[in-house]
């Protein structure tokens, strides 16, 4: 792999780290405080109003979009490869190129249009109805950013897939380092 793509892809890798460290934070806190709320509910009949609306409204996005391109990087997303699989190492890297083009331009329009629901959430202030009025925006500005990262990602497993379809050096993709402090 060339020194630029091997920059970029480590540059990469360490920003999935630190996304991957969210996604970790956020599902703890996840645990911890479903986890207070059910005793709170049930033992002292006194449930904590916040929960319900932190995990569903925040946590549970900052898991996913913290989580979904360093997943991609070790290719742990659903895929069919009943019939890729069969085909010779550089044909399997040139259509992995094509399709995973077609893949990062639907990821891209995604993080755009995030972009906008986040823009549109920062600019009129929107809230969550309810006892407290949870801003939106927190919520929205994930998936740009999210969506973003998993974009870059793809964008370096297209190139690596041209450098393998045209040099044959096809890159080992039994690389499980997403779990951070792997590296």
């Amino acid at each position: 792999m060339g020194g630029a793509l091997a920059a970029v892809d480590r540059s990469t890798r360490w920003l999935e780290n630190a996304a991957m460290a969210v996604a970790a934070v956020a599902l703890s806190a996840m645990a911890l405080s479903t986890a207070m709320d059910v005793l709170m509910r049930y033992v002292f009949n006194s449930p904590l109003f916040w929960v319900y609306p932190v995990v569903t409204n925040y946590l549970v996005v900052f898991l996913f979009f913290g989580a979904v391109s360093g997943t991609q990087r070790v290719r742990h997303h659903i895929g069919v490869e009943l019939i890729v699989r069969r085909l010779p190492p550089r044909r399997r890297e040139a259509l992995s190129a094509v399709f995973t083009t077609i893949t990062l331009i639907f990821f891209l329009t995604a993080a755009y249009c995030g972009f906008g629901l986040f823009l549109e959430a920062w600019q009129t202030n929107q809230a969550l109805p309810g006892v407290v009025a949870w801003l939106r925006w927190p919520s929205y500005v994930v998936i740009p950013i999210g969506f973003g990262l998993l974009s870059l990602r793809l964008l370096v497993q297209i190139l690596q897939s041209i450098v393998g379809a045209v040099t044959g050096d096809i890159l080992d993709e039994t690389d499980n380092t997403a779990v951070v402090g792997l590296e």
